[in-house]
């Protein structure tokens, strides 16, 4: 690959002991001595050459070598040093061969251990301990860690009530948030913490470019101090005369002016840096789009595998269906003179479940309560920021004549023996004895009541 060195700094170099073969004991210097003295002259002042990593690091060592100058440094070499800073580095330590590198090197890029809550692990991230449950985020350190048999890699997803392994077990009843870490973990449970829980992870490690991987960069780096870059801000760089609007013929400025060029030509190129997060921000978008596709097959397999055996889908998995359904779903045409129901929200219970007779029957001797707006997405275990505002019963029919009312406060169902909202339980099941309704005995621990519509 051919890279072009801008004049000044050419002629500093050239009038360097470099040069004179003062410094061939050194193979770098010797090596960009023979780079010179092969290359060709570009525009102006400007070298070209066919360069190796060790000579763009001598290159870059003489540029800062011209910025420690200062003011003795004239305008133009402190110019041409800057320019070839901004797009080749800094001289970097000479790097090793793949073969004599030592592991050492490599295992430096090894990222330390550190303490998240729990609700801040990423997908990838290696989990390595708990800690002790009088422990927070600000109080856990390292030394309190209770490290895991088996360390694993997590993939969080929402805490699912329904699920019947032992671990989410323990959190059925839980009144603060819960989030599973990982649904496959070597103890085959879930893991679900509390979402303030203080965990130990390990962050992925960022790949470490090879020696090869190096010296591609570096020069690509390089290569972008173009010759128009080189000669930017002289006579060279500027378009010499202005063409009359009367012209017969009209000329392309950047393809006609021949080794002149306009603005366009001498743009900055974009940084190996800039290219490096635009080539990051395209591979986590690659992800997090392969990561929903994954997600949605999987809610599809669990939905088919509970519609074959007669049951409901776990509510999460129904809701995130739900929610792809309505995102995919055609925009509604408008038909003039014709009324189309709205189903986003419902009161009192969800809009798939408004029309049903029993929610309407329930709906009736529930009159006058506050009843809940809710939408066909809405979780009641992990309510999202907006709906966290919700408040009042929920109506879910069952089987033959059977409903199941919940009572919610901040968008989450409440169980009876909560001490400030659980008597509204019990307000619910009086209320639908008195107009008629037959209510099923509840325990300390009901999240609802069961009750059967009334004969008519």
């Amino acid at each position: 690959m051919d890279i072009t060195i801008p004049g000044a700094l050419a002629d500093f170099i050239a009038d360097s002991n470099l040069a004179t073969g003062a410094d061939d004991h050194d193979p770098a210097s010797k090596a960009t001595r023979e780079a010179f003295e092969a290359g060709r002259a570009g525009r102006g002042r400007t070298i070209v050459i066919t360069p190796t990593l060790e000579v763009l690091n001598v290159i870059s060592e003489f540029a800062e070598t011209l910025l420690a100058f200062g003011p003795e440094a004239t305008r133009a070499e402190r110019r041409a040093a800057r320019l070839w800073i901004e797009r080749a580095g800094h001289a970097r330590p000479r790097l090793l061969s793949s073969e004599t590198q030592p592991d050492t090197a490599r295992d430096a890029a090894v990222p330390e251990p550190v303490v998240v809550r729990a609700d801040q692990v990423r997908p990838g991230d290696t989990v390595l301990a708990t800690f002790p449950d009088d422990l927070t985020i600000d109080t856990a350190t390292e030394k309190h860690a209770i490290y895991h048999a088996a360390p694993y890699t997590a993939e969080p997803t929402p805490y699912d009530p329904s699920c019947g392994c032992t671990a989410c077990g323990l959190y059925r009843d839980h009144d603060e948030p819960v989030v599973t870490l990982a649904t496959d973990t070597p103890w085959d449970t879930c893991d679900p913490a509390p979402a303030e829980a203080p965990t130990l992870i390990q962050r992925p490690a960022a790949e470490q470019p090879t020696h090869d991987e190096a010296a591609a960069e570096a020069m690509y780096a390089a290569a972008l101090v173009t010759e128009a870059e080189a000669t930017d801000g002289t006579w060279r760089g500027q378009w010499i005369g202005e063409q009359p609007d009367d012209a017969l013929f009209a000329v392309e400025r950047p393809a006609d002016q021949g080794a002149l060029f306009d603005d366009r030509a001498t743009a900055p190129a974009p940084t190996v840096r800039e290219q490096q997060r635009a080539a990051l921000a395209r591979i986590r978008a690659k992800a997090d789009a392969d990561r929903a596709a994954h997600r949605a097959a999987t809610d599809n397999e669990i939905a088919a595998e509970c519609a074959a055996h007669g049951v409901p889908a776990p509510r999460t998995v129904a809701a995130r269906i739900a929610a792809r359904t309505a995102e995919q779903a055609p925009a509604r045409r408008v038909v003039e003179g014709v009324v189309v129901q709205h189903a986003g929200a419902a009161t009192g219970s969800t809009p798939a479940d408004a029309d049903h007779p029993n929610v309407i029957a329930a709906r009736a001797a529930l009159d006058g309560l506050a009843a809940a707006t809710m939408t066909d997405h809405h979780d009641v275990t992990d309510p999202t920021e907006d709906e966290q505002h919700v408040r009042g019963y929920l109506i879910d029919p069952r089987e033959g004549d059977r409903v199941a009312v919940y009572w919610l406060e901040g968008g989450r169902i409440i169980r009876r023996d909560d001490e400030w909202h659980g008597p509204a339980l019990d307000c619910l099941a009086d209320r639908l004895r008195r107009r008629g309704w037959s209510v099923e005995k509840m325990l300390r621990s009901s999240q609802c009541v069961f009750a059967h519509r009334p004969v008519q």
